[in-house]
């Protein structure tokens, strides 16, 4: 019989299914693990950039801690109606198991008006259910959450990381590759590792990973630092119009790789700054370009 195990998509395949396979400080781990044994868990903020593992660890946390559980998307069912309905629904009736927990992906999609509901059902709702909130951006979550839950943040993995774990998985599936085609993936998708897993299983061909640089073209940090050593500033602010950004990541993306622009270490302080106006701003593509401006003057 063939070993299905070979056909998964291998952003699935791979992803953590243990503690012991989950990469995270070792302070986290002693938390995680206490967790676990005694079978129980507070409310829960799990932040960080995608591909950190947050979504993973909630997953953890379900399969080994005996629990009636629940999973919603939260930037999608994001109405008050599945407030009301759904989440209260499980909230409040008391399970098979004893303790609920419900899951709630990237929960700063959610409305003001569910946000406001939601912290209600974390006050009265603590005796059998608990909550896990995963998000990219905490700043997008009311203070009263933030309060009422335990929060762990996620660091992006190094480009090293990214590099070895791909190493790992090409080495299981028995995949030639060449070590500097590694660098270009991790180089072209950094700072999520999810993704670079993703374009490593999409290049493999006849068991030999295939470089397609069209594959790469995607990329829009790479693409912004490369007009910025061209001082191309105009190209750069074409590109964020046409292109879906996340910021957050292309500011990390730009601290990560700004000495490869000149060796002036105000740079990293100038993005750090901006990166800061960022949270407060009212307009972030604005913000965004005075920093594109700034750093292609330099």
């Amino acid at each position: 019989m063939a070993d299905e195990s070979r056909n998964l998509i291998w952003v699935e395949k791979y992803r953590p299914q243990t503690l012991a396979d989950f990469v995270c400080s070792d302070s986290y781990r002693k938390k995680f693990e206490d967790y676990v044994r005694t079978k129980d868990i507070p409310n829960l903020l799990l932040v960080g950039s995608p591909g950190t593992g947050k979504t993973s660890l909630a997953r953890i946390f379900v399969k080994n801690i005996p629990c009636d559980h629940m999973y919603i998307n939260a930037s999608e069912e994001r109405g008050i109606d599945v407030l009301k309905t759904k989440i209260k629904d499980f909230a409040y009736y008391i399970g098979t198991e004893g303790l609920k927990i419900c899951i709630l992906d990237e929960f700063e999609g959610t409305t003001p008006s569910f946000q406001a509901g939601f912290r209600g059902i974390l006050e009265f709702a603590s005796a059998h259910t608990r909550f896990i909130l995963t998000c990219n951006y905490p700043q997008k979550i009311i203070p009263p959450i933030h309060s009422r839950c335990q929060t762990f943040e996620f660091k992006t993995f190094s480009k090293e990381q990214i590099i070895t774990k791909l190493e790992q998985i090409l080495q299981l599936e028995q995949v030639k590759f060449a070590k500097k085609d590694l660098v270009d993936i991790a180089t072209n998708t950094y700072p999520d590792i999810r993704k670079a897993i993703q374009v490593c299983n999409q290049l493999v061909r006849e068991n030999q990973l295939v470089i397609d640089k069209d594959v790469f073209q995607s990329s829009t940090n790479v693409k912004i630092l490369d007009f910025i050593k061209k001082k191309d500033w105009q190209s750069v602010r074409k590109l964020i119009n046409n292109e879906p950004i996340i910021y957050e990541e292309v500011y990390k993306f730009l601290f990560d790789e700004i000495m490869t622009i000149n060796s002036d270490s105000t740079n990293l302080i100038t993005i750090a700054d901006y990166l800061y106006r960022h949270s407060i701003t009212a307009d972030p593509e604005v913000n965004f370009m005075a920093l594109v401006i700034q750093l292609c003057q330099k």
